[in-house]
């Protein structure tokens, strides 16, 4: 007997370029973590787990005295859940389909039908995938360079951003950035004489910013426009001596907002360096990671960066006094473009399978590169019609402090 094709694998195969292509930013970061889940026969499910463990950060003591005559800190890892709890898929009338991809790889008709049919659906896919990371991921960075309401005018800004990697430790390698079409027109025209002339020949040919600041840039469609809630101006922190992830915050009234991914600093609370715990001269910046209401004059955030006053694992130099003023970045119910510089491991994503229904000649698991999806094919009694899903499943989490954004 002739071999039969497996279109759900030719689909896949097909599939997997198309996605890759439309996903830098997934394609950038960790993809590391699937094998820590547990092996599923039959696919995995939303609200599977595991456990990222981050070293913590122990007091040094000085002298021959065991923690100078003290008490030793207690060694305080922060663990940090990946959850997969994102599940998209997309959906093809596929009896013509099926015939297409029977033909072979270089046949004019389906390559004809792959750029005009299948490449703009998977490319939507992946556009979708990316857009609902790129905002996670943004949502959780505190770390913020440039004005709101402006777009950076030279490279000087992106090197802001970069020396916020510098002091978080951030290794050298791997960094990447997402940058809108308009502050790479704007980047590429005022820089033009930066560069060698190779470079900027380059540049105005591709429009494309490439390599600056030790890092590789991409420009991308999908950035996230993120909004301020109503109240930004006469907040002031309620209460002495607050730590952890939450803050109450005062001078409000009902109904005033807080929106995710709102950036603020706090009068009198600096940043602290990584390793040592030593006094910066920078503000710590900490972001809201959840929408609040108000329902009255003070209400509590949930905040990142934690406060975190003493080792291990400091974060500040001390606690906010009450009534410190908390200035925010933008004005009252503005939205902001928001462009990102990262190093891989400040992020991390895990893409599974899905359940498999239909017999294994319909249905085909694919795996390349940490981005793993599935596609089944089945009929349809109804209309005598052929079906084809590709679905996949993922998480992702912010890990380490190795990001910046650059508002426009």
């Amino acid at each position: 007997m002739p071999n039969e094709i497996n279109t759900a694998k030719v689909f896949a195969q097909e599939s997997a370029a198309i996605l890759e292509e439309s996903c830098p930013f997934v394609m950038a970061i960790n993809r590391s973590r699937e094998d820590e889940f547990d092996k599923k026969v039959n696919g995995y499910s939303v609200g599977d787990d595991v456990s990222i463990t981050i070293p913590g950060v122990s007091r040094i003591y000085d002298g021959n005295v065991l923690a100078e005559g003290g008490t030793i800190d207690a060694w305080k890892e922060r663990k940090v859940a990946l959850k997969i709890n994102n599940h998209v898929h997309a959906a093809f009338e596929a009896s013509h389909l099926e015939n297409v991809f029977k033909l072979d790889a270089s046949d004019p008709r389906r390559r004809e039908y792959v750029e005009r049919v299948f490449k703009p659906q998977i490319q939507t896919l992946g556009a979708s995938i990316e857009a609902r990371m790129i905002k996670s991921a943004i949502i959780r960075t505190p770390y913020l360079v440039g004005t709101p309401g402006t777009i950076p005018s030279s490279i000087k800004t992106l090197n802001q951003a970069r020396a916020k990697l510098q002091k978080a430790l951030a290794p050298e390698g791997n960094r990447q950035g997402l940058i809108s079409t308009d502050l790479n027109m704007e980047l590429i025209d005022s820089s033009k004489a930066l560069f060698h002339p190779k470079n900027i020949n380059e540049q105005y040919r591709e429009t494309n910013l490439g390599r600056a600041s030790g890092a590789d840039w991409d420009e991308v469609v999908n950035l996230p426009t993120l909004y301020n809630g109503n109240k930004v101006a006469g907040v002031t922190v309620s209460g002495a001596g607050q730590t952890g992830n939450k803050l109450v915050l005062k001078g409000l009234a009902a109904a005033d907002t807080f929106k995710a991914g709102q950036i603020f600093t706090i009068a009198g609370v600096f940043k602290t360096h990584p390793l040592t715990g030593e006094l910066t001269k920078d503000l710590q910046q900490f972001v809201i990671v959840a929408d609040v209401t108000s329902a009255g004059t003070t209400a509590e955030v949930e905040i990142y960066p934690e406060i975190t006053a003493a080792m291990p694992n400091k974060t500040v130099n001390a606690s906010a006094a009450d009534g410190a003023v908390v200035t925010f970045y933008g004005a009252a119910s503005t939205g902001y473009v928001q462009n990102l510089l990262f190093q891989e491991s400040a992020f991390t994503a895990a893409f599974v399978p899905a359940k498999i229904v239909t017999p294994k000649e319909f249905g085909y698991s694919y795996s390349a590169n940490g981005l793993r999806f599935t596609v089944q094919t089945s009929g349809n009694f109804n209309n005598l019609s052929t079906q084809t899903r590709i679905d996949l499943m993922w998480g992702f989490t912010h890990v380490r402090d190795f990001a910046c954004r650059i508002t426009e």
